[in-house]
């Protein structure tokens, strides 16, 4: 039990050192573009998100169902329902990123909607000559006349 606990101090610790400093790294960022800046702003917020699914899903629950019993706590069933918690987190895992990452969140959108087809009919000529010294090049394009 004292070994659970001491690795899950230590996990934590590195966690949120290492975030902090994340953080700040990209708070201070000022050689980077704009659009770069927002990227590294929106993976960090989803890896946060990604460290608090399992800090709730995983080892909160096994916190208590460990701890508990040994300062005499009774569990009652609670224990089946941290079980069934644990077993859902992979799940959850992926519902973060999709809600959160917008290219993900698009791409689902997207194969429930229904798709419109454009129809448009371009023929395109191209015409090229090579003069000893030039070269021309044209292309016309022309719409086709549509049936009535």
């Amino acid at each position: 039990m004292l070994a659970f606990d001491v690795i899950m101090t230590i996990s934590f610790s590195i966690a949120i050192i290492l975030g902090s400093l994340t953080f700040y790294h990209i708070k201070n960022a000022d050689k980077i573009s704009s659009v770069a800046h927002n990227l590294q702003w929106k993976l960090f917020i989803a890896v946060c998100a990604q460290t608090f699914v399992p800090t709730l899903f995983v080892y909160i629950p096994y916190f208590f169902i460990i701890n508990f019993p040994f300062f005499g706590i009774p569990l009652y069933y609670v224990d089946d329902a941290w079980m069934r918690m644990t077993a859902c987190f992979p799940a959850w895992d992926a519902v973060i990123i999709i809600l959160l990452i917008s290219d993900y969140r698009n791409g689902l959108v997207s194969l429930f909607r229904k798709k419109k087809t454009v129809q448009t009919e371009v023929t395109w000529k191209a015409v090229s000559s090579i003069a000893p010294s030039t070269i021309n090049s044209s292309a016309v394009v022309e719409d086709l006349p549509r049936p009535h």
